[in-house]
């Protein structure tokens, strides 16, 4: 019996994308890297966070804290319930590891487009935005959609890409203010 491949012993794409928002450099690496022996969304990114060594002393709000959003093991494909994405980073309340989920298309597109997560570090000088289409990444400028709430936001990404379906997710306001 031959070995299984990543994809199929991970149920994942093999990829995550890792975007350093001070240089805009655009990496992939693989999930194997961090993923051995582990399944899941949670455990990918705690795994990632680990290997970044993100802990105190690092200021949760500055460019040295890292943002996971790491796609569930089964989604993109028919399991019940299984389009979860956990998001995670060094918590600006607890200064442990914080962590949130979050429902919908999202994960389920991200694994179509080829990724497992991505990962944010760093800070850009302007507002900007991820675009990602398969293997194509941007960072884009989102200067007009700063302080624009949520639904709004959509419709102007969705607008700037022509793509009415895109899955799109957004900080907001509050998280533009660094409300906790």
């Amino acid at each position: 019996m031959s070995a299984a491949s990543p994809t199929t012993r991970y149920l994942r794409g093999g990829k995550i994308l890792r975007v350093d928002l001070t240089s805009g450099r655009i990496e992939i690496v693989p999930t194997e890297q961090y993923a051995d022996g582990i399944t899941g969304g949670r455990g990918l990114s705690t795994q990632i966070l680990s290997a970044e060594a993100v802990a105190p002393p690092v200021d949760p709000l500055g460019p040295d804290n890292v943002l996971c959003l790491a796609a569930g093991p089964f989604s993109g494909t028919l399991y019940p319930a299984s389009g979860r994405t956990d998001v995670a980073c060094l918590s600006p309340l607890t200064g442990g590891v914080g962590r949130s989920g979050l429902g919908g298309d999202w994960a389920a597109e991200l694994v179509q487009a080829g990724w497992d997560a991505v990962v944010l570090a760093g800070k850009a000088e302007r507002p900007v935005y991820l675009a990602i289409r398969n293997e194509r990444v941007e960072i884009r400028d989102a200067g007009e959609l700063w302080g624009a709430p949520n639904d709004h936001t959509r419709q102007l990404i969705a607008a700037a890409l022509d793509s009415p379906d895109a899955k799109i997710i957004s900080i907001g306001p509050a998280g533009e203010r660094l409300v906790c």
